[in-house]
């Protein structure tokens, strides 16, 4: 009798344990559930701010290939300023191609003009 008294209360021992387990099975799903949901948004925001770092650095790099244009473009014009600026070949150009001449004496006339007051 105490064996199979025993073995009673080990039966009812056994289906308790199985009850709890069965109550803490939905709990411990939802329990996966929401862990496995914070791990899936984890890696999207991580894969989302790679995302963005990646567009930035595309961002950067056309930005860069837009300043290394510009500046040898602003070479070029400051070049072709200089030429532009050079009296000798403004003198040559008005001589050659415009067929200017330097006035003579006669044609030379001085005016004065006032001096500028300082008051205004």
């Amino acid at each position: 009798m105490f064996i199979e008294q025993r073995s009673y209360y080990e039966l009812l021992e056994q289906e308790r344990r199985e009850k709890r387990h069965k109550r803490l099975k939905p709990r411990r799903k939802l329990k996966q559930l929401v862990c496995i949901f914070f791990a899936l948004c984890a890696g999207i925001t991580i894969i989302s701010r790679y995302v963005v770092i990646v567009r930035m650095s595309y961002a950067n790099e056309e930005l860069s290939r837009q300043y290394s244009q510009i500046v040898s473009q602003n070479k070029e014009l400051e070049a072709n300023l200089a030429r532009a600026k050079d009296l000798q070949r403004i003198e040559s150009i008005a001589v050659n191609r415009l067929g200017m001449v330097k006035p003579d004496e006669t044609q030379i006339v001085y005016v004065k003009v006032p001096k500028a007051r300082k008051g205004k």
